[in-house]
């Protein structure tokens, strides 16, 4: 259920909760959204609801339909095919960018992946130890920029994460973890960068099939 804002929101806030609630997947494909109905919701006025609801076009996460408002988007084939080849891309650069990794990094990394070594995690659990698998490995990355790049790559292939906690046991992904946790353990960067790719790529491959399904 949407849940009222305690505070008057501005845009950013309005934006922030319609686009968790789309990725969760409490606000399925095709639903329809009126700002006059979000905006009673949330009791804030139509402005920042309007706003909010333009912003999320804009990113992928709804559609504008003249005359008859807004519009979950519905997941597609084109933009997995666009999008995660452009994270697995910034994200090999932003390892390659950064020093070699030391034995406190190498715990970190194994600490991160554990949870990942069961059958099943709910679906915003598997997303955070995502985060912080992914966040723990470039975190060295000297490119503020670079990163800053990354992590809005991240955002707007989100609910397609979402949806692919649900489609594959998370022991493959612990599987695919270890194996860049171990090329960096022998300093084989190349290694490491290609075993990232393949994390991104088994997620892109998954993620066709299930939507396909």
């Amino acid at each position: 259920m949407p849940r009222l804002l305690e505070r008057r929101p501005l845009r950013a806030d309005v934006a922030r909760d319609v686009a968790e609630r789309i990725v969760s997947g409490e606000l399925s494909p095709g639903t329809r959204l009126k700002d006059t109905v979000v905006a009673a919701e949330l009791g804030v006025s139509r402005t920042p609801v309007r706003e909010a609801l333009v912003e999320l076009v804009q990113r992928g996460l709804l559609e504008a339909d003249a005359g008859r408002g807004f519009a979950v988007a519905p997941l597609r084939r084109e933009e997995i095919i666009d999008g995660y080849p452009i994270l697995w891309t910034l994200e090999s650069l932003a390892l390659a960018l950064s020093p070699p990794a030391d034995v406190a990094l190498l715990d970190t990394l194994e600490t991160c992946n554990t949870p990942f070594a069961v059958d099943a995690m709910a679906p915003e659990e598997r997303l955070a130890a995502d985060d912080a698998f992914h966040d723990a490995l470039l975190s060295r990355c000297p490119n503020r920029t670079l990163r800053r790049l990354t992590a809005d790559a991240k955002q707007r292939v989100r609910r397609y994460e979402y949806a692919y906690a649900l489609a594959r046991a998370p022991r493959v992904s612990h599987a695919e973890h270890a194996a860049i946790i171990a090329a960096l353990r022998t300093h084989d960067a190349a290694g490491a960068r290609a075993a990232l790719e393949a994390n991104w790529r088994g997620t892109m491959d998954a993620l066709l099939a299930h939507i396909t399904a």
